[in-house]
């Protein structure tokens, strides 16, 4: 029998995970999540009950797992958060009038505590999530993403694709090509354009721009050929890191000490 290769999307990853991923994106960019996949009609039993119709579980698990990855790259490479669990702690059930929060919430649909357990969990990307102390417990609930092990539904294994190419059959295609445009007419701030071919590795294409980053408050409008506009992204001055929100929430997926200037440990990202 010949091995074959997973079937693959838009984002270079398999369906089961990232299949909504791509709609998530270009839901961003026009601000209408109505066609997107929920968790918030999911209840426990449909994820984890043996008493329910298998294929049911099924079909549940898979929305679930598909809401939780495309949540996870949107909150990583568009936020630029690095402590999971603080920031979803600080945006649950909260109207914060920004469209990447009312993404994530549409999509995890009352399970963003779950998602910041599972974040605050050991044996994760080291570089892309840190651990931290949470405020609320969920002792009294059992959580669907830890059930079965640390990582029952492998989405630590779907993480980094945007700055890792998990697959090796992407790994020879060519880096993004940085286009400046001149500077923003209100701020005066450079501005540039990064077209980029694949969505494999996009945001480690990003953090190459080591000398347009240095410019003062340069913004960066990026553009994913197979799945369309990412954002438009800006290098924290706090943080090191590209997210392409406004610097306060930004800066909720951070604990405050890590919040400054002398935050070396994030260049490399």
């Amino acid at each position: 029998m010949d091995n074959q290769s997973p079937p693959r999307i838009a984002t270079g990853d398999q369906p089961e995970w990232h299949g909504s991923t791509p709609d998530a994106w270009r839901a961003l960019a026009q601000n209408d999540f109505s066609t997107l996949p929920s968790m918030a009609h999911l209840s426990m039993e449909q994820l984890t009950s043996f008493d329910i119709d298998p294929q049911l579980r099924w079909e549940s698990n898979l929305v679930a797992t598909k809401c939780a990855s495309t949540s996870l790259h949107i909150l990583l490479y568009r936020l630029g958060w690095r402590f999971l669990g603080r920031g979803l702690e600080q945006v649950r059930n909260r109207d914060m009038n920004e469209s990447t929060i009312s993404l994530v919430n549409h999509l995890l649909g009352g399970y963003e505590l779950h998602l910041a357990q599972w974040a605050n969990s050991s044996g994760f990307p080291d570089r892309l999530l840190k651990r931290c102390e949470l405020t609320q417990d969920l002792s009294s609930e059992r959580n669907f993403f830890l059930i079965g092990g640390y990582d029952p539904l492998h989405l630590s294994a779907h993480l980094s694709g945007p700055v890792d190419d998990v697959f090796e059959d992407h790994r020879d295609a060519k880096s993004g090509v940085l286009h400046l445009v001149g500077n923003n007419t209100e701020t005066g701030s450079p501005r540039a354009i990064l077209e980029i071919d694949q969505y494999a590795c996009w945001y480690s294409e990003l953090g190459r721009l080591g000398e347009f980053a240095g410019r003062a408050n340069g913004s960066v409008d990026v553009y994913c050929k197979p799945v369309g506009w990412l954002g438009t992204y800006r290098l924290s001055p706090y943080t090191s890191v590209w997210h392409a929100t406004s610097e306060e929430i930004h800066r909720l997926g951070f604990p405050m000490k890590y919040t400054s200037k002398t935050s070396e440990q994030w260049q490399d990202l």
